[in-house]
């Protein structure tokens, strides 16, 4: 096996992606996947999170813009609006919001693609939308020390009163980007095993379809 079509295996999902991008109705599909994906991790994150006391503030949004070191940990953007609500983000915060919202949306889309159009002409057995949202899930509870809030600080608040929070902290706070990287894995996962149920059907990408279909 050489190189190039180890390259070839791994960009495949992707082409899929690419042919189901071409009907109006997966690509709102994959739109409000994204958007919706993208909200979710950035409070669950803490990308996103309420200011307790308020921050003291002279102006409805105050934004600040600054690249400082270390690269992947400095703050680069934050915006406090009303001194209660603080986005707050940084470069590999950044990174992982944008590769997870793809891929989550990929997904949605490829699976709105297979289930409407290729799902006519044959069964496809592929990961369903539950197997995807969990796929999804262990990034939730990724930490990044641009953000002030999420679900894993919440958790680990409550477990540091009860005694338990040294144990806890040592595996997901400071070892955040593993879920993340986690999630990213398991996301392309799907999105791979749904391609090749795609490709490999009696229709997958070897029919035209009706061209009715690609403007609906």
């Amino acid at each position: 096996m050489t190189a190039t079509s180890i390259i070839t295996g791994i960009l495949a999902p992707f082409e899929i992606v690419a042919v189901s991008l071409k009907f109006k109705d997966v690509k709102r599909a994959f739109v409000v996947s994204f958007a919706t994906f993208t909200l979710v991790y950035m409070i669950a994150s803490g990308m996103v999170f309420k200011a307790s006391p308020p921050l003291p503030t002279r102006s409805l949004v105050d934004f600040d813009l600054a690249v400082g070191r270390p690269i992947g940990l400095y703050p680069w953007v934050t915006i406090v609006f009303k001194g209660n609500i603080v986005f707050s983000m940084n470069l590999t915060a950044g990174v992982s919001l944008a590769i997870l919202s793809v891929l989550f949306a990929f997904n949605i889309g490829a699976l709105f693609y297979a289930r409407k159009y290729v799902g006519e002409c044959c069964k496809v057995s592929g990961p369903g939308q539950k197997s995807i949202i969990a796929s999804a899930l262990p990034a939730m509870f990724s930490t990044f020390a641009c953000c002030g809030g999420g679900l894993s600080l919440a958790i680990f608040s409550y477990l540091l009163s009860l005694g338990v929070g040294s144990a806890y902290a040592a595996v997901f706070v400071s070892k955040g980007w593993i879920l993340t990287l986690v999630s990213a894995t398991l996301l392309y996962f799907n999105l791979y095993r749904l391609s090749r149920q795609i490709t490999t059907s009696s229709a997958g990408l070897r029919v035209e379809l009706p061209k009715r279909n690609a403007g609906s």
